[in-house]
């Protein structure tokens, strides 16, 4: 691929050290919008989109640690098995504080919350095993605008506040200065919410 070859002939040897991290961090955010893009085709492909309904019939649907159920699962839900449900067709969040001792499902109240933390808190939740970035984030509803990593920082803060510190983790980030986070994959996330119908 002559986009590839290109870097081949890149002569890092004289570069600074912040020339060659400001280089691993671009690289860094095309290898995420690269996987990004091949999960959107993944999901059109297999009739999953995941666009809001803005016109149009719609249908609600139910994606259960990443993964969206059946009509008949979906029929079915025992919500007994999830430490996080967030239904977006009522605007309801509720958690177990206590996760670890099974305890009651509360509501949940998240201050501050604006559509980009939302749709922060609906992609982990819907993508329990990838992390989120300041790279990644951005692409978020196909978005074009910068975040910051202390808005980033701030969003996670604020969940953090509301549902604990069990559910969040954090990592350093490969090259960078910057934090990814991803939820805890030891408890089980349900997200429902309303997509076009498939034409």
């Amino acid at each position: 691929m002559p986009m590839f070859d290109d870097f081949k002939n890149l002569n890092m040897h004289t570069w600074s050290e912040d020339k060659l991290i400001a280089f691993i961090r671009q690289a860094h955010s095309l290898a995420i919008q690269a996987s990004e893009e091949l999960v959107r085709r993944a999901e059109k492909h297999a009739g999953q989109s995941f666009t809001p309904c803005e016109i149009g019939e719609a249908e609600n649907v139910a994606i259960a640690n990443g993964r969206t159920l059946s009509e008949q699962e979906y029929q079915n839900i025992n919500e007994d098995k999830f430490e996080i449900i967030l239904d977006m067709t009522t605007n309801s969040l509720r958690f177990r504080r206590f996760p670890s001792r099974h305890s009651e499902l509360v509501q949940a109240v998240l201050e501050g919350t604006g559509q980009r933390r939302k749709e922060i808190l609906v992609y982990l939740l819907e993508h329990p095993t990838r992390f989120i970035s300041v790279e990644n984030v951005s692409m978020l509803a196909n978005q074009c605008a910068i975040v910051e990593p202390g808005a980033l920082a701030k969003t996670i803060s604020i969940f953090r506040k509301t549902l604990g510190h069990t559910y969040i983790i954090t990592e350093s980030s490969l090259g960078s200065s910057n934090c990814v986070y991803k939820l805890n994959p030891q408890w089980n996330y349900l997200v429902i919410k309303k997509i076009r119908s498939q034409p």
